[in-house]
């Protein structure tokens, strides 16, 4: 099910410009892990977070989280897939783990079900 993007965050904006790349990365993360290089002024612009940081990892199965999130960094990545129907169709029967480090490198991966 695809849901409309009701919810707006700090990071929406970002996460929905970069929509097309996080769509080719979970597509090509068939094979093996795909990783996408941000820029720190990219989230640091949005919101200075210097005490908890940016980082979260994140697993998505049918196009909902399977873990307990606690950044609204993910939590608005995960609206922007929930509002993609191709993110829904990747999703339904492979799970994806959204990793993002400390270096702001967002690691994308397929996991075994």
């Amino acid at each position: 099910m695809v849901r409309t993007a009701t919810y707006e965050g700090k990071y929406t904006h970002l996460w929905q410009k970069y929509k097309p790349v996080l769509l080719k990365l979970m597509v090509e993360a068939q094979n093996e892990p795909q990783t996408y290089q941000f820029q720190q002024h990219e989230f640091s612009d949005l919101n200075n977070q210097k005490r908890t940081g940016y980082t979260f990892k994140m697993e998505v199965f049918k196009n909902q989280k399977q873990n307990k999130l606690s950044s609204s960094v993910a939590t608005d990545l995960l609206s922007i897939l929930q509002s993609s129907e191709k993110s829904d169709e990747l999703t339904q029967e492979t799970k994806y783990q959204f990793q993002l480090d400390k270096k702001f490198v967002l690691e994308v991966s397929r996991l075994e079900n």
